[in-house]
């Protein structure tokens, strides 16, 4: 080749990469973190939360939220071999909260995950409003579900006939007692 032809040549050759280069997509190198993804949903809330003054104090009762049941998760990254997996509960407790008239409800207790019933030990005479949630490992909660308004009225009195008690026997600082049949 001589050395006109040659020099064109190189011209055409240099033009051409040129005008590939600027046409071509820029390719960009994406690296990405963790393929484990961030659990940022709430289990699914319980269902038919009932309240009922029982003797020890107000039972709570619920349905098991449909997200208590145990699944695999994958533990890593590397899903090249199959990954690695353990099975987990996607709800870790239930948190039972109470609320008195129009105050903000306050959590009461927590019950471990297949647990549905929570006795809340308190005094007469107030009314509540309980309510359920389910909460996640990863810090999500359910939406409340509640139960209808329960009221602790005052404690029952016995009504004991006077006939039953010898009065003028009774002094100051006595107890009396007396068994009903």
């Amino acid at each position: 080749m001589s050395r006109g032809k040659q020099g064109i040549f190189t011209i055409v050759a240099a033009l051409a990469t040129v005008a590939t280069m600027a046409v071509a997509p820029a390719f960009a190198v994406t690296i990405s973190g963790s393929v484990a993804a961030t659990d940022e949903r709430a289990p699914d809330p319980v269902a038919n939360v009932e309240a009922f003054l029982g003797a020890d104090g107000v039972e709570v009762s619920w349905e098991l939220s449909p997200s208590d049941f145990v699944r695999q998760s994958p533990t890593g990254t590397d899903f090249t071999s199959g990954g690695t997996f353990v099975n987990v509960n996607d709800v870790v407790a239930y948190n039972v909260w109470r609320a008195e008239g129009s105050l903000a409800a306050e959590l009461v207790g927590t019950v471990l995950p297949g647990g549905t019933m929570f006795t809340d030990a308190l005094p007469v005479g107030s009314s509540f409003i309980y309510s359920v949630t389910a909460a996640d490992a990863g810090g999500n909660e359910s939406a409340a579900v509640a139960a209808l308004e329960i009221t602790l009225g005052p404690p029952p009195v016995a009504n004991i006939p006077a006939d039953d008690i010898a009065v003028t026997d009774i002094g100051v600082g006595d107890v009396v007692s007396s068994t009903i049949v």
